[in-house]
């Protein structure tokens, strides 16, 4: 028998996406069936490289990626502290506003 592939969508009851820091995005995948939650968990379908590979990243982009039995549910979070800069003189300010910021949190 024919293995059919169905869409995320259709299995889950609800992908909610949220703002997770400044750099960072989680996704929440919920099930209310706990056998579709199971049939999605199963497959392995659903992983790291999966998600990098729909979002454009590298599975080490993926800096969490877990499911919830008890919950039914799927989290991922995409995303780090990379960003781009115009310019090296903005690099430059912006290492040193990181800098003086973990500082201050020590202290």
């Amino acid at each position: 028998m024919a293995q059919r592939t169905l869409p995320l969508s259709e299995l889950a009851d609800i992908i909610r996406s949220k703002n997770a820091g400044p750099f960072r995005i989680t996704f929440d995948i919920l099930f209310s069936d706990p056998a579709r939650y199971r049939l999605v968990r199963d497959s392995r379908a659903l992983n790291r490289e999966t998600v990098a590979k729909a979002y454009g990243s590298s599975p080490s982009e993926i800096t969490s990626f877990y499911e919830v039995d008890m919950a039914n549910a799927i989290k991922v979070t995409i995303g780090g502290k990379a960003i781009e800069v115009c310019c090296e003189e903005c690099a430059q300010k912006l290492k040193e506003a990181h800098a003086s910021a973990t500082a201050a949190r020590r202290a």
